[in-house]
């Protein structure tokens, strides 16, 4: 997990091994690409038992579809753009009042709305780098992080985020670069989940996707934004991606 930072930086350093790959500024080839589906929520319909169940850490193996930070489904429309968090009511608020808020997560200072999200993920503790990262993030300071694949560094870095952004102001104000279109993919489901009790959007712009439905995603105004460095640097230059 890399969070913008020059100086006075917490390093993670005592955690597990290092699973970063190197950003550059190209995209790497990625395997053939199927056919779009139309995007879920998250790996399809969950029962309301399975949401509350308890015991499972926010990482790989231990939430539902694979790692915690990132579910590999693959989160297509049906134009072929990446999905976007719904705009309409929540599937979810019906099943609400019976969901079982985790503890150990609030234990972190994290708001109703992101407890919320974690608990729809079938999360109730914490992974060590979550543990470390978010009381961190959430007072404003900057943080670089190495954990190991599968620990939940996209809910490190996310929830905080989530915790910072204006969901009133149609501006993108949150962006997460990320080398593969794959991973990009999946980060983007994890967040979305997590924009969702924000009444926040959260989409991708990935390369080998139409740039229509890049248009059409950035025209709902929102407020997080997913993409691949080659992707990004070409809404850059067309003017259709606004940084400031």
């Amino acid at each position: 997990m890399l969070v913008t930072g020059k100086r006075n930086l917490p390093v993670f350093d005592d955690l597990d091994d290092d699973d970063e790959a190197a950003l550059t500024g190209e995209e790497p080839e990625a395997a053939a690409e199927t056919e779009p589906e139309t995007a879920t929520n998250g790996d399809g319909a969950d029962t309301a038992g399975r949401r509350r169940r308890r015991g499972r850490r926010g990482g790989r193996g231990r939430g539902r579809g694979g790692e915690g930070e990132a579910r590999a489904d693959d989160a297509t429309s049906a134009n072929g753009g990446p999905a976007t968090a719904p705009e309409a009511a929540d599937e979810h608020d019906e099943d609400d009042a019976d969901l079982e808020l985790p503890e150990a997560f609030a234990a972190l200072g994290i708001s109703e709305r992101s407890l919320t999200a974690v608990a729809r993920m079938g999360f109730d503790q914490p992974t060590p780098v979550q543990q470390r990262a978010i009381p961190v993030l959430l007072e404003g300071r900057d943080v670089v992080g190495i954990a190991q694949t599968g620990t939940g560094k996209t809910l490190a870095f996310g929830i905080p985020m989530a915790e910072a952004l204006d969901a009133g102001s149609g501006d993108v104000q949150g962006l997460v670069l990320v080398p593969t279109r794959e991973l990009a993919q999946q980060v983007l489901g994890v967040l979305s989940d997590l924009a969702r009790p924000f009444g926040m959007q959260a989409i991708g712009l990935l390369g080998g996707h139409a740039l229509e439905g890049d248009f059409r995603g950035l025209e709902q105004g929102p407020q997080i934004v997913v993409g691949t460095p080659g992707r990004i640097k070409d809404h850059l230059r067309r003017g259709t991606l606004s940084l400031r």
